[in-house]
């Protein structure tokens, strides 16, 4: 009898627990088509690789609509927003920025008023204000290097948390540097390392997200990996 993989031990578990807890799950072919999609060859540099993405890496629609209910006085054009956030920076200064918007502390100009405002993204005093929506298989490509996240939540269209899904298995594999726990089997050990290579290979995936990257190494692998049971 096959063991089973990855998907039925751990990513769909945590698909069933999401919606327990109130996130509506979105279908992959429902979020790529959400995404939308920018033109773009096939086959990369590093091979293999064959989609006509980068897909976006929001549900532009709700974002924008969630954007002008949220400020009333909000009137560029549509995906303006989305315009400015793919062009932050790939890098730590991209994520700052981009985690002041997440606090609401992103600015807008409101032309009756002649001044500043606001920009709010999430509602965090009536959170039932807010769209909680949870898919999996989240496929990204930049021409270059292509990535796929097993599990993304995401809040009013923006992806707030990612999840790599590793089930654990037996052997002898890489001990953490300048620790003294014991071997992490070999498919632990990969999924240690596996965040840091999506990073360097797609920063511009992960900066629109903030931190998350770093958020996700820190908590080390006894608690980021399923252990089958």
């Amino acid at each position: 009898m096959p063991t089973p993989g990855e998907h039925k031990t751990v990513q769909a578990r945590i698909l069933v627990y999401a919606e327990d807890i109130g996130w509506t799950f979105v279908s992959r072919a429902e979020a790529d088509q959400r995404r939308g999609g920018i033109p773009a060859p096939y086959g990369s540099k590093s091979g293999g690789w064959k989609t006509p993405a980068p897909l976006s890496l929001f549900f532009d629609d709700l974002l924008d609509a969630k954007v002008r209910e949220f400020n009333p006085r909000y009137a560029e054009a549509k995906r303006a927003l989305l315009g400015q956030f793919r062009h932050l920076h790939t890098d730590i200064y991209g994520n700052r920025e981009f985690v002041e918007h997440l606090r609401n502390r992103g600015k807008f100009f409101d032309h009756e008023e002649k001044r500043e405002r606001d920009l709010i993204l999430i509602d965090y005093d009536d959170p039932a204000r807010n769209v909680y929506e949870v898919t999996e298989e989240w496929a990204f490509h930049n021409g270059h290097y292509g990535t796929r996240e097993d599990v993304v939540f995401l809040i009013n269209g923006i992806p707030v948390l990612v999840i790599e899904c590793k089930k654990r298995q037996q052997g002898r594999g890489d001990r953490p540097r300048g620790g003294s726990d014991p071997p992490l089997p070999p498919r632990d050990a990969r999924a240690v390392r596996e965040p840091a290579v999506l990073h360097r290979r797609r920063p511009d995936a992960l900066s629109p997200q903030g931190e998350r990257q770093r958020g996700w190494t820190s908590i080390g692998a006894r608690l980021g990996l399923g252990n089958g049971r």
